[in-house]
């Protein structure tokens, strides 16, 4: 990919976000950024979320154009307990692929936002 992240709307919400092999266990922080990952290799979408209010991360998949799946962040990010929360996302593509992650911001009671958008290749 020519780019590796492309900001969205909500990007002050989620301001930094990759894609990885490797993250730090304790903080959730990638070790690397990794734009050209391999097939049947799990990775991690990293992000940065600096909620105003509590709300949740969906990231959806796209393989060579199409839409693949929608991931669900595992839990409620609540500003109230952290300003700042490091998250990550785990995914495997299991055939070869042009890859894309848009990662969406989703306050309470509000629509998904678009914050960032991930590029990559599976090979």
């Amino acid at each position: 990919p020519q780019q590796s992240a492309v900001a969205g709307p909500k990007s002050v919400i989620i301001p930094a976000a990759t894609t990885t092999l490797n993250i730090d266990q304790k903080t959730f922080a990638p070790r690397e950024q990794d734009k050209i990952l391999q097939v049947n290799v799990p990775f991690y979408v990293t992000f940065s979320a600096k909620p105003p209010k509590a709300g949740n991360i969906i990231i959806k998949w796209y393989m060579n154009g199409r839409f693949y799946r929608s991931t669900p962040s595992q839990t409620t990010i609540n500003p109230k307990q952290a300003a700042t929360v490091n998250g990550f996302v785990k995914m495997t593509y299991v055939v070869p692929a042009t890859g894309i992650a848009e990662i969406y911001w989703v306050g309470q009671g509000e629509t998904p936002q678009l914050a960032q958008t991930l590029y990559f290749s599976v090979r």
